[in-house]
């Protein structure tokens, strides 16, 4: 948990530093570095850690590399899991598809899209729906969100 903590805080901490530069004088030495102690001053509920991870040389100075390195590993690391969640989410769109394929041709007719609907509603398999089956729709845009779906009526 604190390992999370520290990891997320950390860019958070880089992304903020660029704004604050505009406003205020963090580098109040004037070496074109921030000193833990001059961050604390802008930015007073900073972890120690937050700052130890920007700080890659572990000299006790955040560099404008160092911040930006530290930017940029965030970003990586956010880019990396949501392309394993779009690469999840088109593995399922592609077991959904054939599921709905039911002849295998590639294409989804009318037919067989409606019978993949009531194959998912049937739960028990028996060929018909029951009541106890029947649940209200998952996510929105569905027909019941009482917005006008009839193609005919302009």
């Amino acid at each position: 948990m604190k390992l999370r903590y520290i990891l997320l805080s950390a860019p958070l901490v880089a992304m903020s530093l660029p704004a604050l530069a505009q406003d205020m004088t963090i580098d109040t030495d004037g070496d074109e570095n921030y000193s833990y102690t001059e961050l604390l001053a802008v930015m007073p509920d900073m972890p120690t850690d937050a700052f130890s991870v920007m700080d890659e040389n572990d000299d006790g100075l955040i560099t404008l590399d160092e911040m930006q390195s530290s930017m940029n590993k965030h970003y990586e690391e956010r880019q990396a899991k949501a392309d394993a969640e779009h690469a999840q989410r088109l593995e399922s769109l592609s077991d959904r598809f054939a599921n709905m394929d039911s002849d295998g041709n590639g294409a989804v007719t009318q037919q067989e899209a409606r019978m993949a609907a009531f194959n998912r509603m049937d739960e028990n398999k028996d060929g018909v729906i029951s009541k106890d089956e029947i649940k209200p729709p998952k996510g929105r845009g569905h027909r019941g969100d009482n917005k006008s779906h009839n193609r005919d009526s302009k």
